[in-house]
């Protein structure tokens, strides 16, 4: 089944031209057809009425009526594609992907949220198994704008979600090369090569995109991986700042918060340890009442437990690790296990938190 586009265009800016429309006359038209109808009797050959009303037939699955109205707007006004654009998205809600490609194409480049347009048509290959043709669409869209920074970095992410990471490297780095100001596309190619353990090359492009002005959620995720590098170095302090500068930035970020805690509490660098601060990041986390139908991120509770236990409160880090396995229990009853789940990791978190019961039991 073809999942629902969202990628219809309305001409909203323009409908204020319709001035003759009052109050009380809109109140007699009893759908977005009757209007548009009347507003092309009204207008004669009208782009926007024509674009509006072929919409409107749409989505009320006139699939024949609609495209027709939409070549209607298009001989009205050539120089606007927006109906184009949109024709595009009418073949692709069909599942007739080399047409709507075609429209898309010709469309060309004044077509307004051009890369909407483009992202949303990729998708649609992508839920329909035409991934070719949604590679096609991003090979398109570099030859049309090969100095575009964000169409090289929309690429990128698409190939790396295809599971390509040697081609969205190459559209990752471009992006950072022509947007010297990007943080995500800078931090993306670091993040790559940090995921092949290629650690020394990673490192100037992560130390750099700590260094760019960002939103305060994009800055902590690029000191977060910032941070996992000089984990892979065994550089304790430096990863320790990091993680630190990370959750002042973005302390909503609780994969981030939960990762700088188990470094507090398990530094190979003993001096480095900090269970007290370990323990206060911990109690921020979403940890809630299973009592109240959450079921939370065992992950978390262990590492409150652990903090619990490592600064003497024995019996809340019993109660914590107790909660800690009803939830593995409920996770691994599941068949197949949800992401991310994985058998290794549940029955490594089962033990950290059996170690954590007996020493509250003390």
């Amino acid at each position: 089944m073809i999942p629902p586009l969202a990628g219809w265009i309305a001409l909203g800016a323009v409908l204020a031209a319709f001035s003759f429309l009052t109050s009380q006359q809109s109140q007699t038209w009893k759908n977005a057809e009757s209007l548009w109808r009347h507003a092309i009797a009204v207008t004669g050959q009208n782009y926007v009425a024509h674009n509006q009303l072929g919409l409107a037939l749409l989505e009320s699955g006139r699939f024949e009526e609609g495209v027709a109205e939409l070549k209607n707007s298009n001989k009205a006004n050539p120089k606007v594609p927006l109906a184009l654009g949109n024709l595009s998205m009418a073949y692709a809600k069909q599942g007739q992907f080399e047409e709507a490609l075609a429209w898309f194409k010709k469309a060309g480049e004044g077509l307004p949220d051009r890369d909407r347009y483009r992202k949303e048509l990729a998708s649609a290959c992508l839920a329909t198994g035409n991934a070719d043709l949604a590679e096609k669409l991003w090979e398109n869209g570099i030859k049309e704008s090969p100095d575009d920074p964000d169409v090289h970095l929309d690429a990128a992410d698409f190939f790396y979600q295809q599971g390509d990471p040697e081609k969205a490297l190459t559209y990752y780095h471009r992006a950072a090369e022509l947007g010297s100001k990007n943080i995500r596309a800078t931090q993306s190619v670091g993040a790559i090569l940090l995921k092949r353990r290629k650690v020394e090359e990673a490192l100037p492009f992560l130390e750099r995109s700590v260094s760019m002005k960002a939103p305060p959620a994009e800055a902590a995720s690029a000191r977060r991986t910032l941070a996992q590098a000089y984990l892979l170095q065994r550089n304790w302090t430096a990863s320790l700042q990091q993680y630190s500068e990370a959750v002042s930035l973005a302390p909503e970020q609780h994969v981030a918060v939960n990762e700088f805690a188990q470094l507090l509490l398990q530094c190979p660098e003993k001096s480095l340890q900090n269970p007290s601060r370990a323990l206060e990041l911990a109690t921020t986390l979403p940890v809630q009442n299973l009592a109240e139908g959450e079921i939370p991120n065992p992950r978390y509770l262990v590492t409150l437990a652990t903090a619990h236990s490592r600064t003497g409160n024995s019996g809340r880090a019993g109660k914590v690790a107790a909660a800690g396995l009803k939830v593995l229990d409920i996770i691994s009853q599941k068949e197949p296990l949800s992401e991310p789940w994985t058998t290794e990791e549940i029955e490594s978190l089962r033990k950290r938190l059996q170690q954590v019961i007996p020493a509250a039991q003390e």
